[in-house]
C-alpha cells in the first residue's frame, strides 16, 4: 500500500459536493401531485371538498334542509292576507302598505308564528296512539260489549254498580292484551318457522 494514501486522505477537501438525484419521470410527477392532493382533502368535510355543491343549511324560510347552491329562499312580506289589505300610517300620516307575513290582523299569532317551529322540535306533547294501542282499544272494546254492555250506556254514578263497570273494564282490557300478545306470538313463532325451512332448503337438507 502507498504509504501517502493516509497523508493525501486527510488533505483531502471535506466539503465534498453531494450527487445530484436523478429527475423524476412525467408519471412519478404525475404521482407526486396526487398523492400530495389527496393528503391535504383527506381532512376536510364533505362541503369543502365539494365547494360546487354548496353547504346544507336547515332553512328557515322554507323550513326544508337542503343546499345552499340548490335554490335561494328569501322571505317574502305582503300586504295582502286573504281578502284583507292592510295600511298603516307612517310619519307623516299617509297610508302605505303594512307589510307582513300571512296573519289575520284579529287574530293573535301563535307561538311557531313568533318564534318559529325548530324551537319547538321534539316529542309530542300529545303523541299519536301506537299501532299497538290501536288494536288494544278496539279489541279492548269489542270484548266489553261482550259482557253485555252497550255504546250508548252512560258511566254509572252509584257505587256499587261503578266498581263493577270498572271491573269489567279492566278485565277486557286484560283479555284483550292477553289475546294479541297470543296472536302475535303466534305470527312470530310461523315466520320462524319458515325462515328455519327455507334454511334447510338452501342448504340443500330438505
Amino acid at each position: 500500500m502507498d504509504e501517502n494514501y493516509y497523508a493525501d486522505f486527510s488533505q483531502a477537501p471535506l466539503n465534498v459536493p453531494e450527487a445530484e438525484p436523478e429527475p423524476l419521470t412525467a408519471s412519478e410527477e404525475l404521482q407526486a401531485v396526487v398523492t400530495e392532493t389527496l393528503k391535504k382533502l383527506q381532512g376536510r368535510s364533505f362541503s369543502q371538498r365539494h365547494p360546487e355543491l354548496g353547504k346544507m343549511v336547515n332553512c328557515q324560510v322554507c323550513k326544508t334542509r337542503h343546499r345552499t347552491s340548490e335554490r335561494k329562499c328569501e322571505q317574502v312580506f305582503t300586504y295582502r292576507v286573504g281578502d284583507y289589505e292592510l295600511y298603516r300610517r307612517d310619519a307623516k300620516g299617509d297610508l302605505v302598505p303594512d307589510y307582513r307575513t300571512s296573519m289575520r290582523p284579529d287574530e293573535k299569532p301563535t307561538k311557531r308564528q313568533v318564534v318559529g317551529t325548530a324551537a319547538f322540535k321534539g316529542k309530542r306533547l300529545r303523541p299519536h296512539p301506537s299501532k299497538f294501542n290501536l288494536q288494544l282499544v278496539q279489541r279492548t272494546r269489542s270484548i266489553f260489549l261482550g259482557f253485555g254492555y252497550s255504546v250508548e250506556d252512560k258511566i254509572p254514578t252509584e257505587k256499587a254498580e261503578l266498581e263493577k263497570f270498572e271491573k269489567d273494564l279492566k278485565r277486557a282490557r286484560v283479555l284483550a292484551a292477553r289475546q294479541i300478545r297470543r296472536e302475535r306470538e303466534l305470527s312470530d313463532r310461523e315466520i320462524r318457522r319458515r325462515q328455519d325451512q327455507s334454511r334447510r332448503i338452501n342448504q340443500g337438507l330438505l
